[in-house]
């Protein structure tokens, strides 16, 4: 590989996608309409915890492929949990 190949490959960036860090951090972006129905499961999820007066509810199972926007929902869980003034650790 030629000096210019090296040069361009050392300059791409690889960090394109959500990783587990950046839920902690408020999302730029927001696509209405995805994961509504995780959404809803995740609302009554926090409801349910709001009501509890013993342990919290155990959590919801989140599959999906590649790309699916699990860490994004994911954000958006934290998000909402400390809209409503709770703790998510």
């Amino acid at each position: 590989m030629n000096d210019d190949g090296l040069r361009a490959l050392r300059e791409v960036r690889f960090d394109w996608a959500l990783m587990e860090e950046d839920v902690w951090a408020a999302s730029p972006f927001h696509v209405d309409g995805l994961h509504e129905t995780a959404k809803d499961q995740v609302r009554g999820g926090v409801d349910a915890a709001d009501r509890s007066t013993g342990p919290n509810p155990i959590g919801l199972v989140v599959e999906g492929d590649k790309g699916t926007g699990k860490t994004h929902l994911l954000g958006w869980a934290r998000e909402e949990v400390q809209a409503r003034g709770g703790r998510t650790c």
